[in-house]
């Protein structure tokens, strides 16, 4: 990949391309309108600088291609002057200017705009600009002068929307990253073994700070982000022939194939982030079809300890964010088999996403079940800070699963070192109108990251059933979780009274009788604990279906779950850990993914 480490080959392509973003910058104000500070300046004879590609007015760097906004006077206002050569004129249409008493070169001059470059001498700090009109009167203004402030050239030559780049996989043959109407065009993701580089044409970004100064090549110092994803990035500097422009070479992702073909996301943002400074946003759209997910064996019983890293597989978010994960496959063979999947960080949110393997080896349309941080909610810490994810799932069909371990619906692209530990758990089904009288939590059972030990229960429940669980422990102060299977519906008692008893629904004293109608027909999991870390105890637990009642949902005061992944939470009593939400589930992407033999 040697041809990517340096700027890309003055080709007839690339030439065209070029000469068009600056012919179509020089004419942004009349098919694109002037900002209202520019129009501010114009009327009171200021100048305002932006950078030429991304049209901000925060800082400009040496041998930055600009544009300045102003009211000037040419040699013939009602034309438009174009430099015609290299190294570019001083003066243009009777109109010259300086930047701290140094000429600058000159692109392009009309009556209300000027396209300059900013002087490769110039140093930090503020600098005024004078431009002297063709009658000799003066505009003048002030810019901040900066060692990187990078923007990207945009094929409208906007600031916005698909970007003026390019693709090649062998450093000759380029082609644009859009369409002649300006859309995007799918572009390649690559492999691996044959990877897709975008050229990205941008301005300001070649004097960014580096390890390696004088190599002209500051690719160490500058990141690029594809949809929040890393990209490699193998050349930042100077582009040839070209006054001011610089490109960015950069590896796409191979894991990004398929982002935007049916996932309901069109394109993916591209920013370009180098001494501290992010760039304008731009777009490209990367076609092709979705990576199988590659799996890795995990057995029941067993530890896997990973790492997130930028380079791992990519999982999309409902809202085009992207997820880092990492994929584990196991099988059962028993019917109801109750399985815990315990995912712990210290340098990430961690979350789980459950799927089944369907018989045509790709994954089910949408996880089967799902933990974000609940191992969490198992304490009576007042302030929460663990991020750790406890799955625990009643899986009622022997078969092939696949686990990710990934990071929270609110913590796209977070990266981190993991262990992941999938067990069984000795969890009897429970029939209604049961009674565990010789219930005891004890230091064998299955343990949470924050030190609260847990009893399991299960029970299949039908859309309506009106039904009460209790619990009563003279050893410790008891606390209960009623979930279906799914984890679309969640309820609680966590016991903030302090008293020997849990119950749900949890009376109040407003609602001391209240009732609970299953929103659903499922399998439901009761999990009973102290909530305090290490304690154990002996316990009764009950389960019991009350008598029918109409089940008006309305006066229950239920949120009922209205689509997939959404999270009922019932608080009756309060929740201790209240600076934390129970859980976080905003949906990941529900495309078909095939998974590796």
């Amino acid at each position: 990949m040697r041809f990517f480490s340096t700027p890309t080959r003055t080709t007839a392509r690339r030439f065209l391309l070029i000469t068009f973003l600056l012919a179509v910058a020089s004419l942004c104000v009349s098919r694109w309108g002037i900002s209202l500070r520019y129009e501010s300046a114009l009327a009171q004879s200021e100048v305002v600088v932006v950078n030429a590609a991304s049209y901000s007015t925060d800082a400009l760097t040496p041998d930055t291609i600009s544009a300045a906004y102003g009211n000037f006077i040419t040699q013939n206002n009602a034309t438009p002057f174009f430099a015609q050569s290299q190294p570019l004129p001083t003066t243009l249409g009777g109109v010259h200017a300086t930047i701290n008493n140094v000429p600058v070169g000159l692109f392009y001059v009309s009556k209300d705009q000027i396209n300059l470059l900013i002087p490769s001498n110039i140093q930090d700090g503020n600098a005024t600009i004078v431009v002297t009109n063709f009658d000799n009167t003066t505009r003048t203004g002030t810019v901040k002068i900066v060692r990187s402030a990078v923007g990207v050239f945009s094929a409208r030559s906007t600031g916005q929307g698909v970007a003026a780049a390019q693709t090649t996989t062998d450093g000759t043959t380029l082609v644009n990253v859009f369409n002649p109407d300006f859309t995007e065009r799918p572009i390649d993701a690559g492999t691996k073994d044959k990877p897709t580089a975008l050229v990205l044409y941008v301005t300001g970004i070649r004097y960014t700070p580096s390890q390696n100064p004088t190599s002209g090549n500051v690719a160490d110092a500058v990141t690029v982000k594809i949809q929040g994803v890393t990209a490699k990035v193998l050349y930042a500097g100077l582009a040839k022939d070209f006054a001011g422009l610089d490109q960015v070479n950069v590896i796409i992702p191979p894991e990004l194939s398929g982002i935007n073909t049916d996932t309901g996301c069109n394109n993916v943002q591209v920013v370009v982030t180098a001494n501290g400074r992010s760039s304008n946003p731009v777009t490209v759209k990367i076609g092709g079809e979705l990576p199988l997910v590659h799996l890795t064996a995990i057995s029941l019983g067993e530890t896997k300890t990973g790492t997130l890293a930028i380079d791992d597989q990519v999982q999309l978010g409902d809202d085009c964010s992207t997820f880092f994960f990492d994929a584990y496959d196991f099988v059962t063979t028993v019917p109801n088999t109750v399985i815990a999947v315990d995912l712990r960080s210290t340098q990430m949110d961690a979350e789980l996403l459950l799927y089944q393997v369907m018989p045509d080896d790709t994954l089910s349309p949408a996880p089967i079940g799902f933990d974000d941080n609940f191992a969490s909610f198992y304490s009576n810490a007042p302030t929460n800070t663990n991020k750790d994810a406890l799955l625990i799932f009643v899986v009622q069909t022997p078969g092939r699963y696949v686990i990710y371990a990934t990071s929270s619906d609110l913590k796209p692209d977070s990266v981190g070192d993991y262990t992941l530990k999938l067990t069984t758990v000795d969890a009897p089904q429970l029939s209604y109108n049961q009674t565990i009288s010789n219930g005891s939590i004890t230091t064998t059972d299955l343990q949470t990251s924050s030190g609260a030990y847990l009893d399991v229960y299960w029970f299949n429940g039908i859309v309506g059933d009106n039904v009460r669980v209790t619990m009563t422990s003279s050893a410790f102060f008891p606390a209960l979780f009623l979930q279906s299977n799914d984890r679309d519906f969640i309820t609680l008692d966590d016991n903030a009274t302090l008293t020997n008893t849990a119950q749900i629904p949890t009376p109040t004293s407003q609602i001391p009788n209240p009732v609970l109608f299953l929103p659903q027909s499922s399998v439901y999991v009761i999990t009973a604990t102290p909530f305090d870390r290490d304690r154990t105890g002996a316990y009764t637990l009950s389960l019991a279906r009350l008598n029918s009642l109409t089940a008006d949902h309305s006066k229950l005061k239920l949120n009922l779950p209205q689509a997939p992944r959404s999270v009922v939470r019932v608080q009756e009593g309060g929740v201790k850990s209240s600076e934390a939400s129970l859980i976080n589930s905003a949906s990941r992407s529900t495309r078909i993914r095939g998974i590796e033999d």
